[in-house]
């Protein structure tokens, strides 16, 4: 967005962000249809979830009490400036939070690729931000359209 910026500016623009987040941002983040039932089928299904976001761990983990549902989850992995999503997988895997069994869900093609650069199964859904094409461009091992094609992906 500002190809011009510096690295100072770019630092003072993340930094004026995070403060509008942290007081405010947070609280506009809204809980897409079907995921509640989704977590419980989850956890019924003994399923371990874990979050990794490239938000900051304190930001993602006001969010996830902002809508009750911190306890279906066994970590929360935050990002920060210079710290990639293949990065935050990667110190998932050495740290034993995720095996190499784990799933990468996301709704963007980073998701997915930082999942394949991992050799874990990145699985793509289509209600978040990311388009069908951006999620196909990066090859998960499948798209889903609605919460309710969870089933299909627990065996």
């Amino acid at each position: 967005m500002l190809p011009d910026a510096d690295e100072e500016e770019i630092l003072r623009i993340i930094s004026t962000y995070r403060e509008r987040f942290s007081d405010v941002g947070f609280s506009e983040n809204t809980i897409y249809s079907g995921i509640i039932e989704a977590l419980e089928f989850f956890k019924t299904s003994n399923v371990r979830m874990g979050v990794c976001t490239s938000k900051r761990v304190d930001f993602a983990e006001r969010i996830l009490s902002l809508f009750d549902i911190s306890d279906y989850f066994d970590f929360v992995s935050g990002g920060d400036i210079g710290i990639t999503k293949a990065m935050q997988l990667s110190q998932l895997l050495e740290n034993k939070s995720i095996d190499s069994d784990a799933v990468m869900v996301g709704d963007r093609a980073i998701d997915i690729t930082s999942a394949r650069a991992n050799n874990l199964q990145g699985i793509g859904v289509l209600w978040g931000f990311g388009s069908y094409e951006e999620l196909s461009g990066a090859k998960p091992s499948a798209i889903l359209k609605s919460t309710k094609e969870f089933d299909s992906i627990i065996a």
